[in-house]
């Protein structure tokens, strides 16, 4: 089975996947207090839509221009990787409202409150093993007949000479993934800290839930993207791995041990990529309750000071006036 395939099968799971989520996003989430503004949400979807968009053209390009299944082994991790850049455009889009006296929340914001926890390790976990297996495929690569690097496997069998198998997951694909896989993972950490950093578009206090929701959303479709730009390959040198360390009759019984597991773990690997797409798809509208975030109301005549309950894990906030100050 070619890489390419196994590549073109998961894109198919990841829609497959995306269409569950968008009829689960048709379920709105309520959110305490004011709305953020109109303008705001729309420049945040326009640049996760931009993002989407370039990365499909990018996803037709490598799989139109590579050689060798290489431009296809490319195209879905590419997507992945302009969908976390639209996200951030979004994030930087973002600024504090200006005049000459702003109001600012003194309560600190933490990642840890807008990750999404079990698919962040979840990922985590996937980018690792796709780590260790593109070491290990590229440490067992060898040149094929066209002298190109990592794409044959080959075992010597003993005086009779050598036996092999191709394509393999070698050096060949693995240099040009890893790269990819980099940058991605660099512009995930820079989405996610411009998601915590990021001013508030209004009233701290008023916003606070609804714009918290928009950063939580943010996040998980930073990570979902992570996730989707790791799973697909990993799935596809899953397989074609295992199928090419069985392929080798006479290679040594550790490869027989290494196949079996890559093969049994692509099964969660798939329930990671499902998890992944519908992340990113699943983009429920915010629709707020009217009230503030502690459910008093916050009305437009509200002076600095100290706002009860509207605060941290302590449950006391503190909100000033200050003329200048971000939000």
């Amino acid at each position: 089975m070619s890489l390419g395939l196994v590549v073109v099968v998961a894109g198919l799971v990841v829609g497959v996947g995306a269409v569950i989520a968008l009829v689960l996003a048709l379920v709105p989430t309520r959110a305490a207090g004011e709305a953020v503004p109109v303008r705001v949400r729309r420049r945040l979807v326009v640049w996760r839509w931009v993002g989407a968009g370039l990365g499909v053209a990018a996803a037709v390009t490598a799989s139109a221009t590579g050689a060798l299944g290489r431009g296809l082994m490319l195209a879905v991790p590419l997507f992945g990787l302009f969908l976390v850049l639209g996200v951030l455009a979004g994030e930087l889009s973002v600024s504090a409202p200006s005049g000459p006296t702003r109001r600012a929340s003194l309560d600190p914001r933490r990642l840890g409150d807008y990750l999404p926890r079990a698919l962040t390790a979840a990922v985590v976990t996937a980018t690792a093993a796709l780590a260790g297996l593109l070491v290990t495929t590229t440490l067992l690569g060898s040149p094929d007949d066209l002298g190109r690097n990592g794409r044959w496997l080959s075992a010597r069998c003993g005086m009779d000479g050598s036996e092999g198998h191709g394509p393999w997951p070698g050096s060949y694909y693995a240099v040009p993934l890893a790269a990819v896989v980099i940058l991605g993972l660099v512009a995930v950490a820079v989405t996610l800290h411009r998601v915590v950093r990021r001013p508030r578009p209004g009233d701290p206090v008023a916003l606070a839930a609804s714009d918290d929701l928009l950063r939580r959303r943010a996040a998980r479709v930073a990570v979902g993207g992570w996730g989707v730009l790791v799973t697909i390959p990993l799935v596809g040198i899953s397989v074609v791995a295992g199928a090419g360390l069985r392929a080798v009759s006479c290679g040594p019984d550790w490869w027989d041990t290494l196949a079996g597991v890559t093969t049994a773990l692509v099964p969660v690997w798939v329930v990671v990529l499902i998890w992944s797409a519908s992340t990113v798809v699943l983009t429920r509208p915010v629709v707020a309750t009217g009230g503030a975030a502690d459910g008093s109301t916050v009305g437009a005549g509200t002076s600095g000071g100290v706002i009860p309950g509207a605060g941290g894990p302590g449950g006391t906030g503190a909100e000033v006036n200050t003329p200048g100050a971000g939000r």
